[in-house]
């Protein structure tokens, strides 16, 4: 087995990763993390793989990524992340970080973006406290972020005559994880790694989450980056900024998948005028992004509700000369249009719509009259509208 050949090898590594596929994060990777200790060979084949989706939102240990990538970047950018630890409570005066053998960013295909700021972050406090705290036990009594602010700024105050505002350490804080983020996004451009896949997540009423965000499609230089990806993943909330969506369909034209998952959020009564204005211009934005890509393939929404969804069919009309498959997963249409959009996708060939409300004969039936010569598998499940039901059944018998 220690003489394989590399192209064996990794297609043996690739059917690892498959078997394991059905596993969410690190346990499909850590079947393979063993093999890098065998040989060279070996080491060579598997290490590719295993870092092409290098942040993981489950992998504990994810956050020493952050060093091994820092050890890459330029001086330039190195001289950028000292200035913003303007308190030093990050770098303590040094940032020398071992050069591994192996550029690990060349190998990035997957960019898991939330869980890079969570690695980022949590790589930020691990610094501050092994410099501020050497006992392992009062690194364990300060574990929360709100506990190591009020940590450094008890030190900073003693240390230093004029005064230090928490909510400036903070600031300080949330700046230089900025700058660390531009440094690793800028290391990949220069690496030219080549994106497929891209995850992005807005934390519920997390302004900093957001800005952080926004980082990824402000900066016009990040473009070629994105602009190679081909499937999306993003979840949202009630406060979903549109100008990201807007932002993100001028950089991302390729995409072959789309995935939108809302997060549950229960409003009050007194929340619902401004759920539904925000739902609007949502959905607006998500048409936008849609109607934008040259040659869409899938889309998948989860959780969604009008007018967000009527906006979200009606766009598809875009893409009707290459949508192959549709799935909307506990969808609400209330108060849609007839769905002329979808209808109008001559190849689509998956059509799934599961635990959805609010559907009646009216929107269906343009379905019920469009001649859908590729489509073979049609799921439905839906008590609103017994009609679709019974056409999606004579459909697959057929």
């Amino acid at each position: 087995m220690s003489n394989l050949v590399p192209d064996i090898l990794c297609q043996i590594f690739e059917n690892i990763i498959g078997i394991y596929s059905f596993t969410f994060g690190p346990p499909k990777y850590k079947f393979l993390y063993p093999c890098i200790f065998v040989n060279r060979i070996w080491c060579r084949t598997a290490i590719p793989i295993l870092y092409r989706e290098p942040f993981i939102r489950r992998n504990e240990n994810g956050y020493k990524l952050v060093s091994t990538f820092l050890a890459f970047i330029n001086d330039e950018k190195r001289a950028l992340l000292y200035e913003n630890d303007q308190h030093d409570i990050v770098f303590c005066g040094s940032m020398q970080f071992q050069r591994p053998l192996f550029d690990y960013s060349s190998y990035m295909c997957n960019l898991h973006y939330d869980a890079m700021l969570k690695n980022i972050d949590e790589w930020c406090q691990e610094r501050i406290l092994k410099a501020t705290l050497p006992s392992e036990k009062q690194r364990k009594i300060i574990s929360s972020p709100k506990n190591i602010f009020s940590h450094i700024f008890q030190k900073q105050s003693k240390s230093k005559s004029e005064s230090i505002e928490n909510m400036d350490i903070e600031k300080s804080f949330h700046e230089l994880q900025c700058a660390i983020v531009d440094a690793l996004l800028t290391l990949f451009m220069e690496n030219l790694v080549r994106l497929s896949k891209l995850r992005v997540c807005f934390r519920l009423n997390n302004r900093e989450n957001y800005e952080k965000n926004m980082l990824l499609v402000q900066n016009i230089k990040y473009y070629p980056l994105l602009s190679m990806v081909r499937e999306i993943y993003l979840t949202v909330e009630l406060h979903v900024h549109n100008e990201f969506l807007t932002s993100l369909a001028k950089c991302c034209q390729s995409l072959e998948l789309i995935l939108i998952e809302f997060g549950i959020y229960i409003a009050t009564n007194r929340q619902l005028n401004h759920w539904n204005n925000i739902t609007d211009k949502t959905g607006e934005s998500i048409s936008i992004l849609i109607q934008a890509q040259k040659k869409l393939c899938s889309i998948t929404t989860i959780g969604m509700t009008n007018p967000c969804s009527n906006q979200l069919i009606s766009s598809l009309a875009s893409q009707s000369s290459s949508l192959k498959r549709a799935e909307f997963l506990w969808t609400d249409f209330s108060g849609s249009t007839p769905w002329y959009g979808l209808a109008s996708c001559a190849k689509l060939n998956t059509l799934t719509i599961t635990h959805c409300q609010s559907i009646d004969d009216e929107m269906a039936q343009p379905l019920f009259d469009a001649k859908f010569e590729c489509l073979n598998d049609v799921t439905i499940t839906s008590n609103s509208c017994v009609k679709l039901g019974e056409w999606a059944q004579k459909f697959n018998k057929s």
